[in-house]
Parts: C-alpha cells; structure tokens; sequence
C-alpha cells in the first residue's frame, strides 16, 4: 500500500480503506508479515510483470525512456482497481496515477539501470516494506 493510499485515508478522502484491507491493527506480527511478503512476494512479483514482461516487450519496440514511461502507466493503473471500489473523486484517481506511474518509472529506470530484475525487485519490496511500516506505525 502507497504512503499517498494512506494519506488519502488520514484526510478521510477514502474512509474505511484500512480496514476493508485488513490493516486497522497496528500489531508486530502485522509489521513482520507485511514486511516479509513486501520483499519475498510484492516487490519479486509485480517487477517480474511490470519489468520484465511489460517494459522489457515495449523496451523492444520503443526507446527506454517512453518504455519506462508506459511500463510506468500499465503500473498506475494496475494499483488503481481496489481504490476505485471505493469511487473516489476524479481528483483523487489523478493524483493516484500520478503518484504510481512515478514509482513505476522510478522502479523502471532502476531496472533499466542495472539490467537485472533483482534490484527494481528488492527497491520495490523494501519501498513497500518501509511504507507499510509507517502505516501501522511500526517506523
């Protein structure tokens, strides 16, 4: 979950995410397992798919830049299906897109970068890690 996910829910643009999640605990063993799937599953899995199928089959058509870009896109969109349940404001979705096709590009470039899935991976899981543990207020 994004830090801006959790900030939408402290200014109550989306009441009750939270908890529709799962996540309303602020408990160690919440910290250890979100921490744990973050690095082991999340980062691993969604670079995997965005990195390697996605930006590496438009990196073979496009130049990297704008592959990153839309690799970046098909990220920010993909983050969107569980808050848009929620019917948020078009600003709101804006801002989420933003916001992810950011991260998505920045996970982009690092594999551009290097030219290895390991580092966007562990750059994402522990991203992740960092943002869940501040959301629980573990950090």
């Amino acid at each position: 979950m994004a830090l801006t996910d959790q900030l939408l829910v402290g200014i109550e643009l989306l009441p009750d995410f939270n908890e529709c999640l799962g996540f309303d605990g602020r408990t160690a063993s919440a910290y250890v397992v979100g921490v744990a799937l973050s690095i082991l599953v999340v980062g691993p899995v969604e670079e995997f798919l965005f990195r390697g199928v996605f930006q590496g089959r438009l990196r073979e058509a496009f130049p990297p830049m704008l592959a990153i870009g839309l690799a970046g896109l098909v990220f920010a969109f993909f983050h969107l299906y569980l808050i848009l349940v929620f019917l948020p404001s078009v600003g709101v979705v804006v801002h989420l897109v933003a916001y992810y096709t950011t991260m998505g590009a920045v996970f982009g470039f690092v594999y551009e970068r290097t030219g290895t899935l390991i580092a966007p991976a562990l750059t994402h899981g522990v991203f992740n890690a960092i943002l869940f543990g501040w959301m629980i207020g573990v950090i």
